[in-house]
């Protein structure tokens, strides 16, 4: 990822100098969230940040955007991609849309883990009480001691 990261500074120091035009440097998870209170005329949001490896809470406070949780652990997009492999879920169009339509299906509850610190969340046990319980997992099906 560092290669196309330098070619795009590159080229945009460039244009800069080129127009005359000042460079400034955006926060990628703030452009996210502006364009998406841009485009729901949001005023204060409170938005689940979930890109990448990075799931977080965030909240606009005091004039600037403020972290109040974020994952422990793993994040929830790595979570749902790892339980779509476990259980052997088409990644097309993506594992989390798989999953969700799969739910809406579904007849029953499973009771699964999950740990909430405050604002903060973690997501590793429940993947692993899903992958050690699944009959499709590698690790197969296991009972309780």
């Amino acid at each position: 990822m560092g290669a196309p990261l330098a070619v795009v500074a590159v080229v945009a120091r460039t244009l800069a100098q080129l127009w005359g035009r000042p460079l400034l440097g955006v926060n990628h998870c703030v452009g996210h969230i502006e364009m998406g209170r841009l485009l729901a005329r949001a005023r204060d949001p409170l938005v689940l940040y979930v890109s990448g490896g990075n799931t977080q809470v965030i909240a606009f406070s005091r004039r600037r955007y403020r972290i109040f949780g974020e994952t422990l652990d793993i994040a929830v997009g790595n979570c749902l991609d790892r339980l779509a492999r476990a259980l052997k879920i088409s990644n097309d169009p993506s594992p989390g849309y798989n999953i969700e339509q799969l739910a809406k299906r579904g007849t029953k509850l499973v009771e699964l883990p999950y740990v909430v610190k405050g604002m903060d969340v973690s997501f590793s046990g429940l993947l692993s009480h899903v992958e050690v319980r699944s009959p499709m997992s590698p690790r197969g099906p296991r009972r309780p001691q």
